[in-house]
């Protein structure tokens, strides 16, 4: 919330995602489907708003959805970066984190029986795991499914992590990380090919790749024999890299909370 009222033009924190959808679409029925699955997450009807000097989190009973429509040229190709370019231009915009919904959804019709559906939303309301949620709840709603209610209100988790803060053992880790980073904070210096810009650009790229299955069961192994779970010992490779590149022993790496 703090990062978004220093640029609240900035769409740096969104989640955009577009998808093409062959076949028949009934765009009532879809528009219908997330009128739901907002009535369903509270986190889809919250907003952030200040109040004093602490930002708030205020969950609305009901917020409208409208369903945008795009106007697509016909027969384009939507491997084309252009025309991918054309069909976000206008809807990939910032959000105002004190009016839900913060997310927004678009359709367009390019072909015979050939759509584009563009979503965007705030990373304040939604990660990669709750993405995962909501987009398999969608096709359940659009196809007329009955869905349960949620296992559990988002303000239930959000009471039960003050009540952890609140407690004795978080108070001690609180205090043993403040006294951690009482001094000066290392630096991480990486070799780079290009100066760095006067002004953070955030322009960079994304390097994939796929562990082996016996890699995958040597990290298990790993894992099991040291008592750790296989994501603290990749990231103990992730931090053993960057040492080597660096050449520096204090490594600092920031980890969201789960």
């Amino acid at each position: 919330f703090i990062l978004w009222q220093m640029d609240p033009r900035s769409t740096l924190y969104h989640i955009p995602a577009l998808f093409a959808v062959r076949g028949k679409l009934d765009t009532s029925r879809l528009e219908a489907a997330f009128a739901g699955l907002l009535q369903r997450h509270e986190a889809l009807r919250t907003a952030f708003v200040i109040r004093g000097e602490e930002p708030v989190q205020i969950v609305r009973h009901a917020v409208n959805f409208h369903l945008e429509r795009l106007a697509l040229p016909w027969q384009a190709d939507p491997g084309d970066p252009r025309f991918l370019e054309r069909a976000g231009k206008g809807f990939f915009r910032p959000f105002d984190l004190g009016e839900p919904p913060l997310l927004r959804a678009a359709v367009g019709t390019y072909g015979p029986d050939e759509h584009l559906l563009l979503l965007d939303m705030h990373h304040i309301v939604a990660d990669g795991t709750s993405l995962a949620v909501m987009f398999r709840e969608l096709m359940d709603l659009y196809s007329g499914r009955e869905l349960p209610p949620p296992p559990q209100p988002y303000t239930d988790f959000a009471c039960w992590q003050e009540r952890r803060r609140a407690s004795d053992e978080f108070q001690a880790l609180e205090e043993y990380w403040l006294r951690e980073f009482a001094g000066e904070i290392p630096v991480l210096e990486l070799p780079t090919d290009l100066s760095r810009p006067a002004v953070q650009s955030f322009a960079g790229d994304t390097v994939e790749f796929t562990l082996s299955e016996a890699e995958t069961a040597a990290c298990h192994r790993l894992a099991e024999t040291v008592g750790a779970t296989p994501a603290m010992v990749l990231l103990g490779v992730y931090a053993l890299l960057l040492s080597k590149l660096s050449g520096q022993d204090d490594i600092v790496i920031g980890q969201a909370e789960a």
